[in-house]
This record gives structure tokens, C-alpha cells and sequence, in this order.
């Protein structure tokens, strides 16, 4: 009986170890502006004669490419925008319709989750008829920070903080959702009082036994 249970409380200490997930990883802001710089160099396609890229023939190829710093699903929507196949070769079609983040321009940056930041900005240039704004959100995944979606609305008013004032250059915000810090403290103290109790019931039975 002794035996018995001292076995089953060294198998509750095993599968207790197991029970305490840490506290949600934190992997800081996403480097906006490294990011940003690799997302311009990924249009900087070496071309040749009517735009036909020189080093890549599919848009498989360059979506691949475009997946080192963006979701799939991003990628695919990108290349499909900026590159055609025709005749068996990859074309490249320039244009401006895919906003950049502008250096000199305030944005904000608000935390929605440790593994997601959506940045906003809002400018203005001629060639989005004015006042647009940039949203870019961000995740965390396979152990970086990459591109999850790049959205641009035009002809929006600009944001103002509540005295009248822009909002200040990479400033971090929380967003709607709220970190993922729970654990399972609550059960953790439950297994860990069910222990004890099986801790104090064998040594009083091992008492027992050798009275």
C-alpha cells in the first residue's frame, strides 16, 4: 500500500512539471524600420528589356522570395500585384499603388498581443489624392518578426491625439486585446495541495506500518 502510493505521487510531480506554462514570451517591438528597408529592397528587381526580371521566371519563385520577411498569404497577394507571368518569364509591373512608410512622417505603433503590433500612419502625398492612411500589422513567427498584412485607405482625415496634437514618432500603444499572460496558477495550486495531502497520508501510513 506504502509502495502504491509513494508511486502515485512521484507520478503527480512528474505530469506537475508539465502543468506550469511560463508566462507569455515577450519578444519585443518588431524592427519597424529594418523591416520596411527589406519590404523596398524586394522591388529593387534587377529587369531587362520591357521589364522581364533577370533572375527569376515564375511567380512561385518570387513568392518565395517575398515570404522571407511576409505571411503567405501576403506574398501571394503582393506578387500577384506587382509581377506577371507572360510567355514563360516574369514581368514586373511598376506602379505605385503599394504604400511605403514614410521616415519623416509620425506614426503609431500599438500592441495588440506579445506577437502582434499594427503600426499606423497618415500623410500625405498627390499621387493617393491627399490625406491617406498606412496600416501595417505585424506578427511573430518561426522566431521573427514578419510582414502580415499592408493596407492604404485614401481620403481620410488625420488622426489627433485628444489635445489636438499628432501622434509622436514610433509611439506604443495598447491595443484592443490584451497580452497573453495567463496561467494555470489556479489548477497548479490545486495539484500542488493534492500532493501535500498525499505526502502527509504516506508518511503517517509508513508511521503506521512500523508501529
Amino acid at each position: 500500500m506504502v509502495r502504491m502510493l509513494a508511486a502515485l505521487l512521484v507520478t503527480a510531480l512528474f505530469f506537475t512539471g508539465f502543468q506550469n506554462p511560463a508566462l507569455a514570451e515577450d519578444h519585443g517591438k518588431p524592427p519597424v524600420e529594418e523591416l520596411e528597408e527589406q519590404f523596398s529592397n524586394l522591388f529593387n528587381v534587377e529587369t531587362e528589356e520591357n521589364n522581364y526580371v533577370k533572375d527569376y521566371d515564375t511567380l512561385a519563385e518570387m513568392r518565395k522570395v517575398f515570404e522571407n520577411i511576409m505571411t503567405p498569404d501576403l506574398a501571394k497577394k503582393t506578387v500577384e500585384t506587382f509581377f506577371k507571368e507572360v510567355d514563360g518569364r516574369l514581368m514586373f509591373l511598376p506602379q505605385d499603388s503599394e504604400a511605403k512608410l514614410l521616415s519623416d512622417v509620425d506614426y503609431e505603433l500599438r500592441k495588440i498581443d506579445d506577437n502582434h503590433y499594427k503600426l499606423l500612419q497618415t500623410a500625405e502625398l498627390e499621387i493617393y489624392g491627399g490625406t491617406y492612411r498606412l496600416e501595417i500589422d505585424y506578427i511573430y513567427e518561426s522566431g521573427k518578426w514578419i510582414f502580415a498584412d499592408r493596407s492604404r485607405f485614401d481620403n481620410v482625415e488625420e488622426e489627433t491625439t485628444g489635445d489636438d496634437s499628432t501622434n509622436t514618432t514610433n509611439e506604443d500603444t495598447t491595443g484592443d486585446k490584451l497580452p497573453n499572460t495567463a496561467t494555470s496558477l489556479p489548477t497548479s495550486m490545486m495539484i500542488g495541495g493534492g500532493i501535500m495531502l498525499a505526502g502527509a497520508f504516506l508518511l503517517l501510513a509508513r508511521r503506521r506500518s512500523k508501529a
